[in-house]
């Protein structure tokens, strides 16, 4: 029985380095490991769109680096492969934009080979989609639904009813957002949010890495397969966070803490006094409060 402990604890401990590895390529651009393949010559094709006023946004993409940013007038700015077909629209108050390959589209793992660039400047094609709103305040959103093979999201100073982020592989990121409701769902990446308030919160990634940071929610629903889970000068109501394989640090303010990890360490603090905590591991040490709880605490 020991012995077979000790071979998944090796087990794990490789995956997880895998797992740290991709996620350092997720840092560097998606594009930095992976090549889709059958996306045309190697000419960016840039594109400007003016369109009528919306409140509502949703994109379906194989691959798009995506943000918003104000500018004089509704507008869509795409720089895309030659290979890819953009089609942008706008049905009442909903603008949609779709981009597709026009001669397929799939991912290999291949090294350093030919990239799409999702970012930090890497000599390569590039996939952006900029949607422009006024920067005078007249702009007001409502939904924003976003579907990507591959690609990264960033969203920034923006109010919102709803948020609905799918993406196969490829980083989130959002700073200065307010939400009554956010779902998050990626195969790989890592999601960092800082200075939010999103309401109600569900978020699922298969592999990679949460962090949180000054973010106040209503009730939230955290789960990872394989990452690390850092949540600090966090407020919510009822929270569920779960991870396979990796740490949980959840520090700030809440009512009631369900949290559990297979192979990781979990330290929870709650400025509350009265917190419910219901937390346990089965490889790794529990703390709650800066107080030793072994492998499982509930009060």
């Amino acid at each position: 029985m020991k012995l077979a402990k000790i071979l998944y604890t090796i087990s794990i401990f490789v995956i997880t380095g895998f797992v740290i590895l991709f996620s350092m390529g997720c840092r560097l651009g998606i594009g930095t490991i992976m090549n889709p393949v059958n996306i045309g010559d190697s000419k960016n094709v840039s594109e400007e769109q003016e369109t009528e006023p919306f409140k509502n946004i949703e994109v379906d993409a194989n691959v798009v680096n995506f943000k918003i940013e104000e500018g004089d007038s509704y507008k869509v700015k795409t720089v895309y492969p030659s290979g890819f077909k953009t089609d942008i629209d706008v049905e009442g108050d909903t603008l949609k934009v779709e981009v597709k390959s026009q001669k397929g589209f799939d991912l290999n793992v291949v090294g350093f080979g030919d990239i799409i660039s999702l970012g930090d400047g890497l000599p390569a094609k590039r996939c952006d989609l900029t949607v422009v709103v006024p920067k005078d305040g007249s702009a007001v959103m409502e939904d924003i639904k976003i579907k990507a093979d591959a690609g990264n999201v960033n969203l920034e100073d923006r109010v919102f009813d709803d948020i609905n982020i799918e993406c196969d592989a490829g980083n989130v990121q959002m700073k200065d957002i307010k939400s009554a409701t956010c779902r998050i769902d990626t195969d790989a990446g890592n999601v960092q949010v800082s200075d939010c308030d999103l309401g109600d919160m569900d978020l699922k990634t298969d592999a990679g890495n949460i962090e949180f940071d000054r973010i106040s929610m209503g009730d939230m629903r955290i789960k990872t397969n394989m990452g690390n889970i850092d949540l600090e000068g966090v407020t919510f109501g009822k929270g569920s966070v779960d991870s396979d394989v990796g740490n949980i640090e959840i520090e700030g303010s809440y009512d009631k803490l369900v949290a559990e990890s297979d192979v990781g360490a979990i330290n929870a603090s709650s400025s509350k006094e009265d917190t419910v905590f219901d937390i346990k591991t089965q490889i790794g040490a529990v703390t709650v409060n800066g107080d030793s709880k072994g492998r499982s605490y509930s009060n």
